[in-house]
């Protein structure tokens, strides 16, 4: 079959997309014949162009975020996510497939909204190539939301996670060099992106991604990680990577291998990633910079007790504190991530956050505030049992945390309190949502 898929986000700076891309691989390897068609760096108007050229027999759409997710100005991408759709039945007939992280957060939600045949949830490197040998009969495919083409209603397939990863790529379908190119206008953003495990084993009340990804955390083989970084370099177009995992450290012995192996094979890039301050000190964040990353993102969320228990956190102030001192002894330039607004925020929870955090040394801040709910998370049950929502809502556009309360009284003390502050970012009403 000849399969087109589209990156239909157009924003800047541009991200590539890793899960398309893998998925675009494993159709190949499946005997499929495929091409990318990608609004980063093409223009939407010649997507029918393409279309009527290539003449697939299915397109797949990723979707990687379903809105800003920003209290303020606050965008959802559904409606645009629908436009492109209802454009593309005008001159194509056959099955359209969703996919992405955005997708497996509300998929069902997002089929009932737009005109697509099917959906795939969370991974799909085996779903979609699945999906391809079974048009004929989709309901054996795992994983899989399907729009019955008689009655229009919607049904899912039984969930399967946790299988291996199986993913030696060549990393070859994305138009990299274009990225790059795209890159040198936001060089902060010049990076490849390279995922060295899945899933998530945390219990935060707000986040939905166990659902997404699953609990179980699938580690891949430092070995195959390292010719992934060698395909790159070889290309000479890449030097630096982002290691998307949820959490670099959520297992510090693979993250400690994974480093050895950078080591061993004196590949001298630099990377970035995310991580948490648990089950993390000083030998393995030693060991991180010894093999090349130039910037650590610590997802802290807060410094105050109360809230970090609200927000289900297994770490406590006094751990952000020793991770913020540890960075700053070694000269470890480290990002942290703060986000107000959860269970049990106040001003003298903001305030204790800022007391704490203030005495970070060479940190760089970055602040959102305001919690979406979503579907599934200890939060949206909450909110269910205080009346905020309803059995009925989908939570497809979002809904905040205590929004109002958040927007008149939080974030006035958030600004009163980091709004000055040099080496911060902090989201608020006059900042832009989406990047040009």
């Amino acid at each position: 079959m000849k399969i087109l898929f589209i990156n239909g986000n157009p924003y800047k700076p541009a991200v590539p997309p890793i899960g398309l891309e893998y998925v675009c691989e494993a159709a190949q390897n499946a005997g499929h014949e495929t091409v990318i068609y990608d609004f980063s760096h093409e223009s939407p108007a010649g997507l029918e162009r393409s279309v009527r050229a290539y003449r697939p027999d299915v397109i797949g759409i990723t979707l990687r975020n379903i809105d800003t997710g920003h209290l303020f100005n606050n965008i959802s991408y559904i409606p645009e996510l629908k436009a492109l759709i209802a454009g593309i039945r005008v001159y194509f007939s056959g099955p359209v497939v969703l996919g992405g992280a955005g997708f497996s957060l509300l998929p069902s939600g997002i089929m009932r909204e737009v005109e697509a045949d099917y959906g795939i949830i969370g991974e799909g490197e085996e779903s979609f190539p699945r999906l391809l040998e079974n048009l004929g009969d989709p309901a054996r495919v795992p994983n899989l939301v399907i729009r019955d083409k008689e009655t229009g209603k919607i049904v899912c397939t039984p969930r399967e996670m946790g299988r291996p990863l199986r993913l030696k790529l060549k990393r070859g379908t994305i138009n990299h060099p274009k990225y790059y190119e795209l890159f040198s206008r936001h060089p902060t953003h010049s990076l490849a992106n390279i995922q060295t495990k899945r899933g998530c084993n945390k219990n935060c009340t707000y986040c939905a991604e166990p659902d997404v990804i699953g609990r179980t955390i699938i580690k891949r083989e430092p070995e195959e990680i390292i010719d992934e970084i060698r395909r790159f370099i070889g290309k000479g177009i890449v030097d630096k990577f982002f290691f998307v995992d949820s959490e670099f450290n959520v297992c510090p012995d693979h993250a400690a291998a994974v480093c050895e192996a950078l080591l061993k094979h004196d590949l001298r890039i630099g990377w970035t990633c995310y991580l948490t301050p648990e089950n993390t000190g000083k030998d393995l964040i030693s060991l991180m910079k010894r093999a090349g990353c130039t910037s650590m993102v610590w997802s802290m969320e807060s410094a105050s007790e109360t809230v970090l228990k609200g927000l289900g956190k297994a770490y406590a102030p006094s751990d952000v504190m020793r991770i913020a001192g540890i960075c700053g002894e070694m000269d470890q330039p480290y990002i942290i991530l703060l986000m107000f607004g959860g269970p049990g925020e106040s001003v003298a929870t903001v305030n204790e956050t800022w007391r704490n955090v203030r005495k970070a040394k060479k940190a760089f801040f970055g602040i959102i505030t305001g919690v979406r709910i979503y579907p599934s998370t200890p939060l949206a049950r909450q909110a269910l049992k205080d009346g905020v929502i309803s059995r009925e809502e989908d939570l497809l556009f979002p809904v905040f945390h205590r929004k109002e309360y958040t927007r008149d009284v939080i974030f006035p003390a958030v600004e009163k309190r980091f709004g000055s502050m040099k080496d911060c970012v902090l989201l608020g009403p006059e900042k832009k949502t989406k990047f040009d």
